[in-house]
């Protein structure tokens, strides 16, 4: 019995080291496309695209193959093996071999296809929200730079003879439509037209800078050049 038992324990240990060696150089190959698209990709949006466009097809494929694929075809093989001859079996693990080859290669393609547009839309995203973070990071930093050179200019305690400084508050009347303005000078990010504060570097501000009340200046408007008289110059 154990003379019947030896030629058995040898094919399987054959098997066995040969799928033992199989799954290692799979292994291998495995960290040598690791190793080959760390050099090439980096990190970043593309190497992410590659492995999801790589894991989803390798999904489907374990999916439709290693699981129900296995559990159907074993039993109709073996049914073969007994019932038909040896041309019938190997017609049918032909047959079986190319149908199921092309659906999975079916299936990749479909899989790669729809990946690449998600992962462009991604990646546009991915580009956005990166440009928007270095413009908010920008902007941080500016406003720091101001905050840090930023001084505190109470109107009331100023003495400027009566021109207008920053801080001052301007009223104004329109030559030619005879309508009356009120403005207060001041900083650019402070500057709100509602609220009848305009910036220091505004064209009517620099054209106001260091008058007096009685004098007329020209400011370049967009539609054309328009003139006012300065009425009265308070610092409150």
């Amino acid at each position: 019995m154990s003379d019947d038992a030896s030629p058995d324990s040898g094919a399987f240990v054959r098997e066995s080291g040969r799928l033992s060696l199989l799954t290692l150089v799979s292994r291998v190959l495995g960290l040598v496309r690791e190793m080959t698209r760390a050099a090439f990709m980096g990190t970043g949006v593309l190497a992410d695209a590659f492995t999801v466009s790589f894991l989803i097809p390798n999904f489907l494929r374990r999916l439709t193959a290693e699981g129900a694929f296995s559990q159907a075809f074993v039993p109709v093989i073996s049914e073969y093996k007994v019932q038909r001859s040896h041309d019938e079996v190997r017609e049918l693990v032909a047959g079986v071999s190319g149908t199921l080859g092309l659906a999975l290669f079916v299936l990749t393609l479909v899989g790669v296809i729809a990946l690449y547009f998600v992962g462009s839309q991604g990646a546009g995203k991915y580009d956005a929200a990166k440009e928007r973070q270095g413009f908010i990071e920008g902007r941080i930093k500016e406003i720091e730079s101001k905050l840090s050179h930023a001084q505190i200019i109470d109107p009331k305690a100023l003495d400027a003879d009566g021109r207008v400084v920053f801080g001052a508050t301007v009223e104004l009347e329109d030559l030619e439509s005879g309508d009356t303005v009120t403005y207060q000078i001041v900083g650019d990010d402070e500057a709100d037209i509602k609220a009848s504060k305009i910036s220091v570097s505004s064209p009517i501000a620099r054209s106001l800078i260091g008058k007096h009340a009685g004098d007329t200046v020209n400011v370049q408007a967009p539609g054309g050049v328009r003139q006012y008289e300065i009425l009265d110059v308070q610092y409150i």
